[in-house]
This record gives structure tokens, sequence and C-alpha cells, in this order.
């Protein structure tokens, strides 16, 4: 978010940075892009391999984040078309 900040030159007159929620949206987007396919491909061996339960529930924590992030992406921008 800082960075996207940082880039648009968005200061208060105090010098703090102004965020705006589609700040978040690249860092997210290429977080999901990112670990989705690891995450799955962690969850899939583990299942068939029969490695130890914890393994795959870890895995599925990690596919959760993701999908929230890849949403929290998907309802900015819809949010950002309506405005519009």
């Amino acid at each position: 978010m800082a960075r996207e900040a940082k880039r648009a030159n968005r200061l208060t007159p105090s010098g703090k940075l102004i965020y705006l929620p589609e700040d978040r949206m690249r860092e997210n987007a290429w977080l999901g892009a990112l670990l989705m396919p690891a995450a799955l491909l962690w969850y899939g061996w583990t299942a068939d391999k029969g490695v130890f339960w914890f393994c795959p529930i870890f895995a599925n924590f990690f596919f959760g984040y993701v999908l929230s992030c890849h949403d929290m992406t998907l309802m900015i921008s819809m949010v950002m078309i309506e405005e519009i």
C-alpha cells in the first residue's frame, strides 16, 4: 500500500501518506496469483500421499487466505466501478 501511495505522491500537509482502498489491489492480485497454485499443489500432494492430517489442513489455511485476497481485490474493483 505504501508503495502505491508514494508512487502517486499522495501526502497530507503534515507529510503522512494517504492510503486508498485500491492501493491494495496490485499486491493482493499478485499474492493470489502466485500462492493459489502453490497451496493447491501442496494440499493435493499431502492429501494424496497420506501425510499427517495437519499438513493438508495447513495448506487449506493458505488457500483460504489466498481466496480472501482474491475476493477482496474483486470487491474493491466492483465498488470502484459502481462509483463511476
